[in-house]
């Protein structure tokens, strides 16, 4: 993003955390602060911001900064790394933050386009639908399902 001109601020809670020390060498401008703080939010002027992307390894956590990022600039763009279905039901239901894919989704159409021979070279998202571009520069829609129907078993549950 700063490469294209674009203003970065990465707010990090924990400050002994292993990529915040890459991330100053990288000049990338760090802030340790909680940023499901509004105040904090406010302070680093995210109703002036183009976008917000909530991209820690906890879900639950990018949950939190999503809503606390919405509450303090509702029209922001909001991109939230969710990596199970759990956390996309859970913030479905939430509120609408806008639409949900989860990475897991994505990565599946691509490989399995690479699989049906369709020379993918990208997978994006438009709406609901996912789209998979084909290295010849077409694209074309790519069926999922939202969620699997199958029953969980005592096992599949850890019990």
């Amino acid at each position: 993003m700063q490469a294209l001109g674009i203003g970065v601020v990465a707010v990090e809670r924990d400050p002994t955390a292993p990529n915040l020390r890459l991330a100053k060498a990288l000049g990338l401008p760090v802030v340790v602060a909680d940023a499901t703080d509004r105040f904090v939010l406010r302070k680093l002027g995210l109703g002036r911001a183009t976008a917000m992307a909530a991209v820690a390894s906890d879900d639950r956590d990018n949950i939190a900064v999503s809503v606390a990022a919405l509450a303090v600039a509702p029209e922001l763009r909001v991109v939230m790394r969710a990596g199970d279905h759990e956390a996309i039901a859970e913030t479905r239901s939430l509120f609408r933050i806008g639409l949900v894919h989860d990475l897991n989704s994505l990565s599946a159409a691509y490989t399995t386009a690479a699989m049906c021979g369709l020379r993918p070279y990208g997978v994006m998202a438009h709406g609901r639908q996912l789209l998979v571009e084909r290295a010849a520069g077409d694209v074309v829609p790519w069926p999922q399902m939202d969620r699997c129907d199958h029953q969980p078993t005592a096992a599949s549950l850890g019990r």
